[in-house]
């Protein structure tokens, strides 16, 4: 009798099932003296000829595809929340795996955002080893305005082999997330409407230009007053004085100079000191306002005089050195202070020797 391949696995897979069957709770004896019947010696001598070498195969088969499978990357993603309110914030993680020295990996670009969410914080990528196999991972801070089912869609790494001869791609996967608004508490009693309230009516709008108008008109007349009668005030001050333009200059000098030896006065406000007295001389000897006058315009007033080209560079100096002291907080050391001091000294008696020549001359 014939047997087709098919029907002979079917008759050995009963067999088999039926000798277990038939085995079980039987004592080992028992079952070596049953197995020399000839019908069961046929099937078993059957089942070691053709159907085993075929289990191998395929076992051989499946160990081989697990072993390719293990080699793959693998990707996972995962949230620490699934449900968030409105505005709030979670954490987005992409994690891949895969065996040491077998591909190198194109991580994805996070943008800004995309798909309704925005990204608060993205973290650098970790790496780290574990097993033989490399492991990178990311974690995002997420948030999202919209409410409803949101998704965040996949991403997509870039494997290629070490050697370049191929590549492939593969995808996180997609997450739901579910934005809602924070929950009404019913425990909470309700509140019943309220009436209509009546609105007064606003304050036309004519009094508003005309409080404005009223306020201009009095800046203006503040800033005319200062200019027109303030400026002859201040003059008036400043030319007006019981000592000559010189007397009064010297005194100033020499009690500034002997605070900056007995250490009263700061380095920077002797430098302001310093330039107000040769300022407030100048005003009176030329009869004009000059104390607000810069460093610049100082010298391009004291250049029109010949006579006092000789002073000119070492004065010069002197008022770059102030400036430097006031405006870029350099501290010169106390020989500095003193020729600063004396070049603008010096300047003071050329200008009142010149003003002396030129009236003797007259």
């Amino acid at each position: 009798m014939k047997y087709s391949f098919e029907s002979f696995n079917q008759e050995v897979f009963f067999s088999i099932v039926q000798l277990t069957t038939w085995t079980e709770g039987k004592s080992f004896g028992h079952i070596r003296r049953c197995m020399s019947y000839p019908s069961i010696n046929v099937k078993i001598e059957r089942l070691l000829k053709y159907t085993l070498p075929t289990l191998l195969f395929v076992g051989f088969f499946l160990t081989s595809s697990f072993t390719a499978l293990a080699q793959l990357p693998q990707v996972q993603t995962s949230v620490d929340k699934q449900s968030i309110l409105i505005g709030q914030q979670f954490n987005f993680k992409v994690r891949s795996s895969m065996p040491d020295n077998t591909y190198r990996l194109s991580w994805f670009s996070m943008p800004d955002s995309f798909s309704h969410f925005e990204v608060v914080t993205k973290n650098g990528i970790d790496t780290s080893q574990q097993n033989g196999n490399l492991i990178f991972s990311q974690t995002f801070l997420l948030t999202n305005f919209d409410s409803g089912r949101q998704v965040i869609p996949p991403m997509m790494l870039r494997f290629e082999t070490l050697n370049g001869d191929s590549s492939f791609a593969m995808f996180t996967d997609s997450i739901l997330i579910n934005v809602g608004y924070t929950p009404a508490d019913s425990v909470l009693p309700f509140h019943d409407i309220k009436n209509i309230l009546e609105i007064k009516a606003d304050t036309p709008w004519w009094y508003w230009a005309l409080a404005a108008f009223a306020l201009l008109v009095i800046l203006l007349l503040i800033i005319f007053r200062k200019r027109i009668f303030g400026k002859g005030k201040v003059a008036e001050a400043l030319f007006q004085s019981k000592l000559s333009p010189l007397e009064e200059a010297t005194q100033s000098m020499d009690a500034l100079i002997q605070k900056l030896q007995q250490d009263e006065i700061k380095v920077k406000q002797f430098y302001i000191e310093l330039s107000e007295i040769f300022k407030r001389y100048l005003s009176r000897i030329d009869n004009k306002r000059m104390l607000y006058c810069t460093s610049d315009e100082l010298l391009i007033h004291l250049a029109a005089y010949p006579e006092l080209k000789n002073n000119l560079a070492p004065f010069a100096n002197a008022l770059r050195v102030g400036d430097a002291v006031k405006f870029a907080k350099f501290s010169p050391d106390v020989y500095s202070n003193k020729d600063c001091f004396n070049q603008v000294s010096q300047m003071i008696s050329a200008i009142h020797q010149m003003k002396k020549n030129s009236e003797s001359a007259v």
